[in-house]
C-alpha cells in the first residue's frame, strides 16, 4: 500500500496549502477490485447484496463505475481506515507459489473538486491507482478448482492489458 498513502499524503498537503490562495477542495475516494472478471466494491458496508456495478461514461469525469461506494476524505486517518476495510474484503488465496496470493486487481479512485470563488473557478479531476495481480504459471502455482479459475482470469486480463499497450 505504499504508493497510495504517499500519493494521497502529498495531495492532502497540497490541497491544504492551496487554501491560502482561496481554493477549497473536496476529495472523494472509492476502492474496487476486479475478481474473476467481475467488479466488486471493496468499501460496500451495507447489509444485503451490493448493487450491480457498471462501467459508464460521464461527461464530467470520463469513465466511471456506477453505484460504487464513495467517501469524502479529509485526512490520512480516514484514508487508512478505508484502506484497511478494503484489505479485509480483497480476494486472497493460497497457491503453491504464495501463501497469501492476491486473486484480483484493485483500483483506488480519488475524485477531486476544487473551487476558488474569488477567481470564479472550479476544477475537477480523478486519480486512479491500480494494483495488478501478478501473472501465474499454471504448472507452478498448483492451482485447481476455484484457484484455477482465478488464475485464468488474472492471466487473461493481464494479456488483454498487454495488448492495449502494444
Amino acid at each position: 500500500w505504499g504508493l497510495i498513502p504517499r500519493s494521497l499524503r502529498k495531495i492532502l498537503r497540497e490541497s491544504e496549502s492551496m487554501r491560502r490562495d482561496g481554493w477549497a477542495w473536496t476529495l472523494r475516494a472509492s476502492f474496487l477490485e476486479v475478481y474473476n472478471e467481475q467488479l466488486r466494491d471493496l468499501l460496500y458496508g451495507e447489509a444485503g447484496d451490493p448493487p450491480k456495478l457498471t462501467i459508464m461514461h460521464d461527461d464530467a469525469w470520463g469513465t466511471v463505475v456506477n453505484n460504487v461506494s464513495t467517501y469524502e476524505v479529509t485526512s490520512m486517518e480516514q484514508i487508512n481506515l478505508l484502506m484497511a476495510k478494503a484489505a479485509k474484503q480483497r480476494a486472497v488465496g493460497y497457491t503453491d507459489m504464495n501463501a497469501a496470493s492476491s486473486r484480483s486487481h484493485s483500483i483506488f479512485a480519488l475524485y477531486l473538486t476544487g473551487v476558488n470563488e474569488a477567481l470564479g473557478s472550479e476544477l475537477h479531476g480523478a486519480l486512479h491507482l491500480v494494483d495488478l495481480a501478478g501473472s501465474e504459471r499454471l504448472d507452478r502455482s498448483g492451482a485447481t478448482g476455484e484457484r484455477l479459475k482465478e488464475t485464468q482470469s488474472i492471466n487473461k486480463s493481464l494479456s488483454s492489458l498487454a495488448t492495449v499497450f502494444s
